[in-house]
């Protein structure tokens, strides 16, 4: 059976974006159970967009119409579930709960489960910094830095001057380091070309969705000579994947749990996103370590661990549900335990 945790958590800082400043979260932890009787053995999240308030509880009336007549350990329960065609986010915790349980049964983490075969012990990480002045932005980087990152996501703004002053202040303090921008498709009425071709001195890797992708294909063709374009929202299904192949319009594909519906389906475009030559990078949501971690077996599951992944994010919440993961090196541990690796506290459920 499932056990649904309401969250409402207050950050330790705003969240800063392309669209406002947020100092709640709001999701909702599944566990499942395979005997009342017992503790849960495993564990996923559903976590909402930080624009997005719908209540908790609300969601929780939800899943209960949802899963109802459904029994999570039955071979056939996803078949059942997707039947139903539920939100992507809500079956991303639904079903992270019941394949972190089933990988607990087979005593494996999460990640050998979804990967077939041992995955990586460690999976290397970006930094995340939201739109904040130059010299806070700066001082963040700093930290970051001293942990061994050596690529870190800048999140973007419909201010490009203060995007570009935030770029050129952390590029000069810190000239070794790569960057990853995102707008989140805000730069639609831009000169995008000019912005480009000034963002172009500096060492970034990639741009994510710096103009809705669906609509602005032969743009971004454009743009991806200047600096390379990755696909964030779009992607998330295998229609979608052979859509983006087709286009030539990007050169990355940006994977959220949470946006595909669940480890499973990260676990599979993303090993068909590597088989035509894309490259993936793994995001984590505004999510609790639940979450998280989760993402974190998706990335230790692919076949390349060259990639920086999108997963530092466990700092908006604390304390968190768990131990927050140490960085050393620019990378971070799986935990040692099967499934999910570890038990979530509740202390923080709302």
């Amino acid at each position: 059976m499932f056990v649904f945790q309401p969250l409402t958590l207050k950050l330790t800082r705003p969240y800063q974006w392309a669209h406002g400043s947020h100092w709640i979260k709001y999701g909702v932890i599944v566990a499942v159970v395979k005997d009342k009787s017992q503790p849960p053995i495993g564990w996923g999240e559903i976590a909402l967009p930080p624009d997005v308030t719908i209540s908790p509880e609300a969601i929780v009336r939800e899943l209960k119409t949802l899963t109802y007549g459904l029994e999570p350990f039955a071979p056939d329960f996803i078949d059942r579930l997707d039947e139903r065609q539920p939100n992507p986010r809500y079956r991303n915790g639904l079903v992270g709960a019941v394949l972190t349980a089933k990988a607990m049964e087979e005593n494996i983490p999460l990640a050998d489960f979804l990967a077939g075969k041992p995955g990586f012990q460690t999976v290397k990480v970006n930094g995340f910094l939201e739109t904040l002045p130059p010299q806070e932005a700066v001082d963040r980087v700093s930290y970051l830095v001293e942990t061994g990152i050596e690529v870190v996501k800048l999140k973007c703004s419909r201010d490009v001057q203060a995007d570009l002053e935030r770029v050129a202040a952390v590029a000069e303090a810190f000239p070794t380091l790569k960057l990853r921008l995102d707008p989140n498709g805000v730069w639609d009425e831009c000169d995008c070309v000019a912005i480009f071709k000034q963002l172009q001195k500096f060492p970034i890797e990639y741009i994510e969705e710096p103009i809705p992708i669906r609509q602005n294909l032969s743009r971004l063709r454009e743009l991806r000579q200047i600096i390379p374009i990755a696909a964030d929202h779009w992607g998330n299904t295998k229609a979608d994947l052979e859509d983006i192949i087709r286009s030539q319009a990007v050169d990355r594909l940006v994977l959220k749990s949470q946006v595909c519906g669940g480890p499973d389906r990260t676990h599979a475009l993303a090993n068909a996103a590597f088989e035509s030559g894309l490259d993936c990078t793994v995001t984590a949501s505004l999510e609790t370590l639940v979450g998280i971690t989760v993402a974190l077996h998706c990335a230790a599951s692919l076949p390349n661990n060259d990639c920086a992944h999108g997963l530092h994010l466990w700092d908006y919440i604390q304390p968190n549900v768990f131990e927050s993961p140490k960085v050393k090196n620019g990378r971070i541990s799986l935990p040692e335990n099967p499934g999910l690796g570890f038990v979530p506290s509740m202390r923080n459920g709302g």
